[in-house]
């Protein structure tokens, strides 16, 4: 069936006829008349007179109602009215309700009712046109094992929002209405001179319907509607209507990516983050050295270790990611070009490639607006891939708004405990070899289970160290802060440490100078508090003499 072309706006506010109408409709029953005051000589008296005889009748009925018996039910049931209404189909198949009339025009029995009544299983397609031009048809099908197949016309390979075909079929299956709101009343009275959608719906008995979607009623009291080509107009809900005004955008899903099939898929390999917003590449990857106590490490433009709280915000912004909405579509003949230039999307502000076991995922977003929302892609998808646009916050997608500065580890260097095997601390021109014995045994506990205990023993030029002191200073090394400030080296290191691992891994020297400044294998890594240094020195010389040192 040929569509209507609506170009007249919307008419979001009604006029005050609209209010007449709707009063005149839902206050069906005669009001009682106001008796107008006797005026004359004796006005005051009969005034005093029905006062008292007021203040009695209340006495007597508070005393009645107290010595009454306690109702068995305080609540009376709302008795509905169904409204006289003769649902028929004309010689086009088309439903049409017909409502009969009195002399006046007036409903012979006004109330409630049904317009039509069918399953989403008897739906064969629905149309929807808006006012503003935005169409969408969507084809229905049972599956064999009779849950409803959708097809949206045009998108036929775009994945479909969970629950949002469902409710357009709902809508258009059955609808029912709270009360007739007019028979022959003017339609731009209830916004239907430029109705906001016209849904036509066909049916699998061969029927058809025709519906318009006009004002919502003043108080929140519902939508008005009218069917066919017939001139009454209902009330109905304005949840049984609301799907009509959808969009393309509301139809399309909002999952961006999906979430990993397993625990062992969900493993980031190495990922890559680059756009305007990135001078250089920041490439990260998983660390896979049990010596180090870091999830990732990065590679460019500067190696290191990555931040634990920054980069597990990256690695979780990545798969089974949903946006806030969906902004755009760009239909299969649409140049996508232009498409994506329309959000900011010619260029990547921010992009990321992702590598897993099982797939890469690729995403690129423009940058912010003032409300902090950015437009997001897919771009290694599937079909349609960046045919999509979503919409969601920048905080969302933590590695459009992160740095190489914000990357680094807060940390140095921290080591597992129970991969050393010696370090070597040089301060204040005196240096201590220490060797570090880890073992773990199997033992009974005291509930007769097995269970294995870690111990660690160190030793200094043959002397062993108390076992909880050296805890607390490889505690404080581990801990050793990176400030991330710009600090430059200068003449000789006023504390250093060399670690020596059981795990295969080359030595590490780490550096701190006087200003501040840190290498880590000769390499500037960032700087450190020089307070915290001063502690560290004081630590191993407390612990060599066998006093506790004092915790950081």
């Amino acid at each position: 069936m040929e569509q209507e072309k609506m170009t007249a706006p919307v008419q979001e506010n009604l006029s005050a006829d609209t209010d007449t109408a709707l009063d005149s409709f839902l206050s069906r029953e005669q009001q009682p008349k106001k008796r107008k005051n006797k005026k004359g000589r004796g006005a005051g008296v009969m005034v005093l007179i029905a006062v008292l005889i007021a203040v009695a009748g209340l006495t007597a009925a508070i005393i009645l109602i107290n010595n009454a018996p306690y109702p068995e039910s305080t609540s009376e049931e709302f008795v509905t009215v169904a409204a006289e209404v003769v649902a028929t189909v004309n010689e086009a198949s088309e439903h049409i309700a017909q409502v009969p009339t009195e002399a006046d025009g007036q409903p012979v029995q006004n109330g409630e009712g049904t317009l039509i009544e069918y399953t989403p299983a008897e739906l064969l397609e629905v149309r929807v046109e808006r006012a503003d031009g935005q169409r969408f048809a969507l084809e229905i099908a049972e599956a064999e094992d009779g849950t409803s197949v959708y097809n949206l016309v045009g998108y036929e390979n775009y994945p479909l929002q969970t629950g949002a075909p469902d409710a357009v079929a709902n809508d258009a299956a059955s609808l029912s209405f709270s009360t007739i709101a007019s028979v022959g009343g003017d339609p731009a009275d209830f916004g239907l001179d430029a109705p906001r959608a016209t849904v036509r719906v066909k049916y699998t008995d061969g029927t058809l319907s025709r519906l318009y979607i006009g004002a919502e009623a003043p108080a929140q009291a519902g939508t008005y509607l009218s069917m066919g080509d017939t001139d009454t107009i209902y009330l109905v809900a304005d949840d049984a209507v609301d799907s009509f005004l959808y969009t393309v955008n509301d139809l399309i899903s909002c999952v961006v990516t999906e979430a990993a099939d397993s625990v062992d898929t969900a493993d980031l390999s190495r990922l890559t983050i680059s756009g305007e917003r990135y001078p250089e590449p920041i490439v990260m990857q998983m660390n896979t050295d049990t010596a180090v106590d870091y999830s990732y490490q990065l590679t460019s433009p500067r190696a290191g270790f990555a931040d634990a709280i920054e980069s597990a915000d990256i690695a979780g912004s990545i798969r089974d990611l949903y946006a806030d909405a969906v902004a755009g579509v760009c239909a299969p003949d649409q140049d996508l070009d232009s498409f994506l230039a329309g959000f900011g999307l010619t260029k990547s502000y921010a992009a990321i490639t992702a590598e897993y076991p099982d797939t890469t995922v690729s995403l690129r977003c423009s940058a912010p607006d003032s409300d902090g929302n950015v437009y997001l892609v897919n771009a290694g998808g599937s079909y349609p891939g960046e045919r999509i646009v979503y919409q969601l916050q920048l905080g969302v997608v933590s590695w459009a708004n992160t740095s190489q500065e914000k990357l680094v580890a807060d940390t140095i260097l921290k080591v597992n405990k129970e991969a050393l095997t010696a370090m070597t601390v040089t301060a204040d021109e005196q240096t201590y070899d220490i060797t570090v014995d880890t073992r773990t045994q199997t033992v009974d506990n005291t509930d007769g289970e097995t269970e294995e205990v870690t111990t660690t023993e160190a030793y200094c030029d043959d002397k062993r160290l108390d076992t909880d002191g050296f805890s607390i200073l490889y505690q404080n090394l581990a801990a050793l802060p990176n400030t991330r400030k710009a600090a430059q080296t200068s003449g000789s290191p006023v504390f250093e440490v060399t670690y020596a691992y059981s795990t295969g891994r080359e030595r590490d020297n780490i550096c701190v100078y006087d200003s501040g400044a840190v290498t880590v294998n000769g390499t500037l890594v960032g700087a450190t508090k020089p307070s915290y240094v001063k502690t560290l020195i004081q630590n191993i010389k407390d612990l060599t003499d066998g006093k506790l040192p004092e915790s950081l």
